[in-house]
């Protein structure tokens, strides 16, 4: 059957550009796989390093259009957005931009920690504290919009997206979670889809509409006719906008739930139930179905005992709620700062009673959905759910047919993505230690990294094969882009790039 002409050359563009572009979080479609491009199997300080330097701190991966390279940094009290050449390191402008005070964040979170996107004509950058921020490609600021600090009690982890010409940013938190569309041009809010039962979340929403084309036609199907069409924009000649009859969703995973919210609109068209109460691990999609996993140690909680018994053993004062130092001992005082969202120092019944529920319904779980249908369609949409092996932070890796999960503790677990059946199951790395950054693929092989430093290489095969481990000797929490035929790894202290072949 032929091909739609604007289909064929929107893969034509993309398929010239891919070996040099990283536009979001995990790279092209949020997929962390580069069709396009390769990496070294063994590298490190001083071999197969193509260049490195220093950074100020921060948590965010790179993002890569052609030459140019993105990072953002928070040095307090500036948020700061930096202009790399991805060949060679050296710095082409930095951006430096005063916030409200950080107020929020655990010991390893960072204002900094979203990762940059880009349509090669405009790079935008969030940060907790400040908001949303679009530069040009000379550095120019284009807009601001600034946005109080979701109130996470770990600080943000989400990245924005780009859906057309719409900014995508999920803000879920204690107090009035929501999905935010702006305006890419003017940073406008185009809308806003609330998410009332929604708590904290640190996840980057997907947009389809491109991601399971692309898998579809990979794999040998023939992609439809509402693909993106490119629109000629400058630099970003593969920038894409939103045609009439294209279903374009954006799948926002959270509370318990996986929602899809149409991209033009923000209207939820489904949901699936099944997730666990926070979700940090973002959703991947291919081979027709989407792939949501969450894991949490409030997954499981036992059942809380009843409000009452404990305001009559801990209310000391009698006004119907419950301050940290009368909360008696058990899951309700280990839970304290998640049940108060309000940030309050008090623990009302509406709290409390709220999180009780969400702790009984929680599911470590890892769901495989075909997209589709309205309202609940759980019963009829989930091809196939698994249980072991679950990452907490780390995206799962959809590569080759293949469906990887990274444990804590270095312990990697692959599935055939069709039908979930197992391939192997937590086999260990040989890498110890949390694992933060999400797996990446390119020429068939997988680069895994740990948060004290080492990169594991694995082959792609039915059961493990570690090619090589690889320590860099500083901690590492970003995710690595691969473009250019290099890996560019994130550490505590500098950005490296390694490259196969240095000349």
């Amino acid at each position: 059957m032929a091909m739609h002409l604007a289909t064929a050359s929107a893969l034509a563009v993309a398929a010239q550009a891919a070996g040099a572009r990283w536009p979001q979080f995990r790279g092209p479609d949020g997929s962390g796989v580069s069709c396009d491009s390769s990496f070294p199997t063994e590298f490190g300080p001083g071999t197969s390093q193509w260049w490195k330097v220093a950074l100020p701190p921060g948590n965010s991966s790179p993002c890569i259009w052609d030459e140019a390279l993105f990072i953002t940094a928070y040095a307090e009290p500036d948020h700061r957005v930096l202009c790399l050449d991805a060949r060679t390191g050296e710095l082409r402008w930095e951006r430096s931009m005063v916030g409200a005070p950080r107020e929020r964040g655990s010991g390893l979170s960072n204002p900094a920690s979203p990762t940059s996107c880009t349509d090669g004509e405009r790079v935008i950058s969030y940060f907790g504290p400040l908001g949303v921020v679009c530069h040009d490609f000379d550095g120019r600021e284009l807009w601001r919009r600034l946005l109080p600090e979701p109130a996470t009690q770990h600080g943000v982890g989400t990245s924005p997206v780009l859906a057309d010409d719409r900014v995508i940013l999920l803000r879920d938190q204690d107090v009035g979670s929501h999905l935010l569309a702006l305006d890419k041009r003017s940073g406008e809010t185009v809308w806003r889809a609330e998410r009332p039962d929604f708590r904290r979340g640190f996840c980057t929403p997907l947009v389809t509409g491109s991601p399971l084309f692309l898998a579809d036609l990979l794999t040998g199907h023939e992609p439809p006719d509402s693909l993106y069409r490119p629109t000629g924009e400058g630099r970003g000649e593969g920038s894409r906008s939103m045609g009439s009859g294209r279903d374009v969703l954006v799948i926002a995973p959270g509370t318990l739930r996986i929602v899809a919210y149409d991209a033009r609109d923000g209207q939820e068209r489904w949901r699936v139930v099944g997730l666990p109460n926070e979700i940090c691990a973002s959703p991947v999609a291919g081979d027709g179905l989407i792939f949501c996993a969450g894991w949490t140690p409030g997954s499981g909680v036992a059942r809380m005992p009843g409000f009452g018994g404990l305001l009559a053993a801990g209310d000391r004062n009698g006004d119907g709620q419950l301050a940290r130092d009368e909360v008696p001992s058990g899951p309700a005082a280990q839970h304290f700062n998640y049940m108060d969202a309000d940030r309050d120092g008090m623990l009302s019944r509406a709290e409390y009673e709220f999180i009780a529920g969400v702790f009984q319904q929680s599911q470590n779980a890892l769901l495989a959905v075909r997209p589709g249908g309205s309202g609940d369609v759980t019963g009829s949409h989930v091809a196939w759910r698994h249980a072991r092996g679950l990452p907490y932070v780390p995206t799962p890796l959809l590569y080759r047919g293949r469906l990887y999960l990274l444990k804590n503790g270095g312990l990697l677990t692959c599935l055939e993505a069709k039908s979930g059946e197992v391939l192997f199951q937590e086999e260990r790395l040989g890498v110890v230690g949390d694992n933060y950054a999400s797996p990446v693929a390119a020429d068939g092989k997988i680069a895994i990294v740990s948060q004290s430093g080492t990169v594991a290489v694995v082959g792609v095969a039915d059961g493990l094969e570690v090619l090589a481990r690889n320590p860099l000797g500083e901690p590492v929490l970003a995710t690595p882009a691969i473009a250019h035929d290099a890996l560019y790894v994130r550490s505590r202290q500098h950005l490296w790039a390694f490259k196969p072949t240095i000349r």
